[in-house]
């Protein structure tokens, strides 16, 4: 999860170009901010039951003090204290009844004031007098999260999210490129062996034009690749016994496979001019599918109130002008894209993939571009092309781009924002790193404001400090639900803080679960690695949908994504159950050994028995996928020879002609 960082953390993100110097651009990860959180696996408070008594007594002598108002208020909450079990039920009874509210910040002047301040209108906040906010208040939320896609079964949140033209265009595309590559060898077969770059076994030499339906079965290759871990790509079509998976060979001979995996094309991009001529576009080669993916993230998903704004990368270690450096980040070398994100579920609501600067942001959407960063610029554009203004939403990013400018014009459309500042672009100078230092002792603060913006200086029980802008909040500090491990008070943290470290984690919360089944391959196309990244999210943006919004949202990650393979295969697989009398038995159809006859009675009823049908059986969970309705029909008859459960008509028939 994305939390608050260290402001005067010096380290830097390199942009690596091809053929100009490095350019030094500043970091955007975030660390974590919670330093009284214990070792993994364990839990902040064992408590014996001795000490878990004494805990729930002081609860009680609280609550006594703390009456609620009514009869009815102290049955309700009579009954929720009971119904509570274990630390974490304790914790959360306790915000419940208002045990621990949010109290003021322990605020320390700084050491002098500054006229600049003054000129910029920051006030200076006294913990004698509590923060009351911007008098005009913060534009409510207008907005509610939905879904405007037709339909509820799984397949139809990714059939929305891509289209279906975009399978036929794929293998037009590809045709061609691949018709290209054999025109330069020679018009014909004879003529191309005479060709210094022909090479006898190559793969090109067998190409078949490909179609929609072909395309359809590579993607859901591309969706099975993740699902089945191997360390390298022809050992999924390996014969070895051990490690042989069935399914690959199929639907799709590896050559066939290979073939269209280098031969595969999105759009014909002769017309693009050259790199440094007016009009070139570094992204021609995938800029149809992203002009067709972006619209329909926007469209399908209706955010809730809360947005963050943050960096994510599609790991890339080859040459490439655009290629970032950035060691903190999983994949070191990369493509970084500038993504909006709902933070409660992972969905991508928009993207921007940055080829150099000034590539992710447009004019207009400022009141006087020309006097704002290109970061200011960045976000603003980020959000406008999402659809996330003048709706009330509080958006969240890093220290990478707060500034006191960013803040005001989203407050100006109507957007509240939080986010962690660097000391070098803080707003305040008696809060900036070249003033004198103020003697912060733990949990103490330095607090300004100037309208709707809140500017605070917070120290943690460590010795580090946390900088932070925020037009959401007030200078006050909220329970974390945490104790302190030697005196069992509560921990208290800034609103901001709390807010910042749940809300952020949205660009980590979607790397996360597209890493879990990531297909991505070492390759030597840049743009090819970028479509398979994106065609990852899509899957995940269509699974948050329907684990969301859809009637079967039950299905797991994994389930979804095969249920998706499954549709593009347009393969049906049927869940039949498997006879008491042992496993099927392949026997020749062509022989009188296959004939009806009845299961054998039971011993303890003795009525015949009766046993599902292996040919038209559907499971509750097969019939979750959406590709077959439900059918639980069960048979007494079998077939002597195979010893295999079957309804008489029509399945014993159609079971023995697949064999």
């Amino acid at each position: 999860m994305a939390t608050a960082n260290d402001p005067d953390d010096d380290m830097m993100e390199i942009s690596l170009d091809a053929e100009s110097d490095c350019d030094i651009v500043p970091p955007s990860d975030a660390e974590e901010l919670d330093e009284d959180a214990p070792p993994h696996g364990q839990r902040v408070d064992q408590d014996s039951d001795a000490e878990l008594d004494k805990e729930l007594s002081q609860i009680a002598r609280a609550l006594e003090q703390d009456a609620p108002s009514s009869d009815e208020d102290t049955s309700a909450f009579e009954e929720n204290v009971n119904d509570s079990d274990g630390e974490d039920d304790l914790v959360s009874q306790a915000v419940q009844a208002n045990l621990y509210p949010n109290r003021p910040m322990q605020l320390v002047q700084p050491p002098q004031e500054y006229d600049i301040d003054h000129v910029n209108e920051w006030v200076q906040l006294d913990e004698r007098e509590r923060d009351s906010g911007f008098e005009g208040g913060i534009p409510p939320f207008t907005g509610a999260m939905s879904a405007t896609v037709q339909g509820r079964a799984p397949m139809d949140y990714f059939d929305f999210l891509f289209s279906d033209s975009m399978w036929g265009e794929i293998a037009i595309q590809t045709n061609e490129y691949a018709q290209s590559r054999l025109e330069k060898l020679g018009p014909d077969a004879v003529a191309r062996m005479d060709h210094p770059d022909f090479k006898k076994k190559s793969r090109l030499n067998f190409w078949k034009p490909v179609t929609a339906e072909n395309i359809c079965v590579f993607a859901a290759h591309l969706i099975i690749l993740g699902l089945v871990k191997k360390p390298e790509l022809e050992e999924y079509w390996s014969r070895k016994a051990l490690t042989r998976t069935p399914f690959f060979g199929q639907f799709m001979a590896r050559d066939r496979f290979q073939m269209i995996l280098s031969n595969l094309h999105l759009t014909d991009d002769s017309g693009n001019p050259p790199y440094g001529q007016p009009g070139h576009n570094p992204l021609a080669k995938v800029q149809p599918f992203i002009d067709m993916i972006n619209p329909k993230f926007k469209t399908a998903y209706k955010p809730g109130e809360n947005i963050s704004v943050d960096e994510g990368c599609c790991p890339w270690k080859g040459r490439l002008r655009f290629r970032q450096y950035n060691p903190r980040k999983p994949a070191k070398f990369h493509v970084k894209l500038f993504q909006v994100l709902d933070p409660a579920t992972g969905y991508v609501l928009h993207f921007s993939v940055y080829t150099g600067k000034g590539s992710c942001h447009e004019n207009g959407h400022t009141a006087n571009d020309a006097e704002h960063t290109t970061t200011t610029l960045t976000v603003m554009t980020l959000c406008a092309q999402a659809q996330v203004l003048d709706k009330g939403h509080c958006v969240y990013f890093d220290n990478f781009f707060t500034s006191p400018q960013l803040l005001q014009e989203l407050f100006a459309r109507d957007t509240v924002a939080c986010g962690t500042a660097r000391t070098r672009a803080f707003g305040p100078q008696a809060l900036q790193a070249n003033t004198p230092k103020l003697a912060l002792g733990p949990g103490e603060s330095c607090a300004l404001r100037c309208g709707p913006m809140l500017a605070f200086k917070w120290r943690q029980t460590k010795p580090k400090t946390v900088y932070m802008m925020t037009t959401k909040h007030l200078a006050e500090e909220g329970y974390s639900g945490k104790l302190d491990r030697a005196t069992k008070t509560p921990i208290y943290k800034p609103v901001a803080v709390l807010d910042y470290t749940r809300q952020m984690g949205g660009v980590d919360l979607s790397d996360q679960l597209m890493n879990y089944y990531n297909f991505l391959r070492r390759g030597c196309k840049w743009w090819r690695k970028l479509f398979v990244h994106l065609f990852n999210m899509v899957i995940l943006n269509a699974y948050v949908l329907n684990k969301t919004f859809g009637l079967q949202n039950k299905l797991t990650h994994h389930e979804y994504r095969y249920v998706v393979a499954a549709a593009l295969l347009n393969f049906h697989e049927v869940d039949a159950g498997v006879p008491s009398a042992g496993p099927p038995v392949p026997v020749p159809f062509m022989n009188r050994e296959h004939w009806p006859e009845r299961l054998p009675t039971s011993t303890k009823t003795g009525k015949t028995k009766t046993r599902k049908c292996k040919y038209c059986f559907v499971s509750a969970k097969a019939a979750a996928t959406g590709l077959k309705p439900r059918n639980e029909k069960s048979t007494t008859i079998m077939c002597k020879a195979c010893r295999v459960p079957l309804c008489v008509v029509p399945c014993f028939g159609l079971f023995h002609e697949k064999q």
